[in-house]
């Protein structure tokens, strides 16, 4: 998986700098630096949840147990970052609306986009994220990770869309650390009934039941920004 997370790694920072060139904007460079810095949690989740990253190449260790993969930095930030990016591009030349209901359909299509990822790792023998372990293995964990990763891409998105008419010099901050923070609010504080119950090591029935409450409650905050992004749809705007 490594040599193609390497193509698809130097094909999608080509697509960028030529959109930036296109577009003159750093924002999409911004995006996918993002999806970058985002990973940086994943060792925290790791332990939480279960399965920490296991893709050879580690840069930074602290410990024994704590540690970012290079590929998990480089090729999972670019994984992260390529649906808001592909969104971000339509919306800014019109090609899609910002409509409560398309919003869903882009969620909906970045979770069928990690479910895609997830089972190329499952191929290859890799964990690339953070995976979470319930009591039932197989699709139920695949589709709880993919909803996991698709929330935190469709929250970069959110950033990217609701900052697109501020000047860059107050958009710049927000953008670079929007996913570290959709991560650390879904994963921290959303999914907290989940992984306390993992951490407490509680029976099975009470992780399943944190798992369920914790997906409705990620559900929930889609919602919102959903939501957002409707209520934005109308503002006759400037994309800088």
């Amino acid at each position: 998986m490594v040599p193609l997370l390497t193509v698809l790694a130097i094909a999608v920072y080509a697509a960028v700098a030529y959109i930036y060139w296109a577009d003159k904007s750093l924002r999409p460079p911004l995006l996918l630096l993002a999806g970058s810095i985002t990973t940086l949690s994943e060792p925290l989740w790791g332990r939480l949840f279960g399965i920490a990253p296991a893709v050879p190449g580690n840069v930074v260790r602290v410990g024994s147990t704590y540690s970012m993969p290079f590929w998990t930095f480089v090729g999972g930030g670019v994984l992260l970052a390529i649906p808001p990016l592909v969104i971000a591009y339509g919306l800014r030349h019109r090609w899609w609306s910002q409509h409560y209901a398309a919003a869903w359909g882009f969620f909906v299509s970045f979770v069928l986009f990690f479910l895609f990822i997830i089972g190329l790792e499952a191929r290859w023998g890799v964990v690339l994220f953070a995976r979470p372990l319930l009591p039932l293995s197989g699709l139920p964990e695949a589709l709880l990770q993919a909803l996991l990763l698709a929330a935190i891409s469709f929250g970069l998105l959110y950033s990217f869309v609701a900052t697109r008419h501020y000047a860059l010099q107050i958009a710049f901050v927000p953008l670079l650390i929007s996913g570290l923070a959709a991560s650390l609010l879904l994963l921290g504080i959303l999914c907290s009934p989940f992984w306390v119950a993992r951490v407490l090591h509680q029976r099975d029935t009470v992780i399943l039941i944190g798992a369920l409450v914790s997906v409705l409650l990620v559900l929930w905050a889609i919602h919102l920004l959903a939501s957002g992004m409707h209520a934005g749809r109308r503002q006759r705007l400037q994309w800088r």
